[in-house]
């Protein structure tokens, strides 16, 4: 990726920055596998990836759920005048313009909501301000309380398997990244 972002830089594109700036961020992720071998860090990496590839993706995936649910939700609450939301224009490509940004505006706010910045001003001015703080409120309580308590939980899960099978996963991944250095050191000598 750097090579790219190279290429990118040497036909003077501002995406070049963008490219390198995740290569960036990959080369250090890549770093982690060279702390695996020792015991101070090894464990932590295990439990990190195992946490971030099991437990977060799981959360993700359900919370996505969540999140485009009561996006709808709000997008309908929000845009209930017929006119503003589907005559405006009698084009369509004005139609699709209109309904995609409003839901991703709708798909931001329920984000941010979560994150614990909403505005009760901004929801309370709607045709129906009660069904639509009654429903952020829902959202934040099920959202907030239950399912990042329940990521923090399975996190917790994970860490205790992980720190009770430490020593051997530590053995497992020291053995095969000295299978990898001896196989890369075994090809440089070809």
């Amino acid at each position: 990726s750097i090579l790219v972002a190279r290429i990118l830089h040497f036909f003077v594109s501002e995406s070049s920055a963008l490219v390198l700036a995740f290569a960036s961020l990959l080369g250090w992720g890549y770093m982690l596998f060279f702390t695996m071998p020792f015991r101070f860090t090894g464990p932590f990496v295990i439990m990190i990836s195992k946490m971030l590839f099991n437990d977060v993706l799981r959360f993700c995936i359900i919370y996505t759920v969540f999140l485009f649910g009561f996006s709808q939700a709000f997008f309908i609450l929000f845009n209930n005048d017929g006119n503003r939301l589907f005559f405006i224009d009698q084009s369509v490509d004005h139609f699709l313009l209109l309904g995609l940004f409003g839901f991703l505006s709708s798909v931001k706010h329920c984000f941010l909501g979560m994150l614990g910045d909403f505005d009760f001003d901004y929801y309370s001015d709607t045709p129906f301000p009660i069904a639509t703080v009654s429903l952020l409120i829902f959202y934040v309580v099920l959202i907030t309380i239950l399912l990042l308590n329940l990521l923090i939980a399975m996190m917790g899960d994970t860490f205790a398997d992980v720190k009770s099978s430490a020593k051997q996963l530590w053995f497992v991944f020291s053995f095969r990244f000295a299978s990898f250095c001896r196989f890369v050191l075994s090809l440089g000598f070809r």
